[in-house]
């Protein structure tokens, strides 16, 4: 996930993420007023963020270990909306 969303950003993230991952992305990209993510560049970037990625200016790009504490933020966060939907 790293190394594809650094050698072809441009791609849709729909490429690696599920409906429902990307739609946790986005929400929780809007609560930080930032925009949905449509790049897979940008949406494996929301992804180190979930992680502690500081996203600063002269940050190198985010490393595997933030992705891996990101996805794994993600698939809770994503679980408990698929959870949530089945509910309501």
């Amino acid at each position: 996930m790293t190394l594809l969303g650094r050698e072809a950003p441009e791609l849709p993230p729909e490429l690696l993420f599920s409906d429902v991952e990307l739609r946790v992305l986005g929400d929780y990209a809007q609560s930080r007023r930032r925009p949905r993510p449509t790049s897979l560049q940008e949406a494996v970037r929301e992804v180190a963020i979930l992680g502690g990625y500081t996203n600063r200016n002269h940050d190198p790009p985010p490393g595997h270990q933030l992705m891996w504490h990101g996805y794994a933020k993600l698939t809770t966060m994503s679980f408990a909306y698929a959870l949530r939907d089945e509910i309501g």
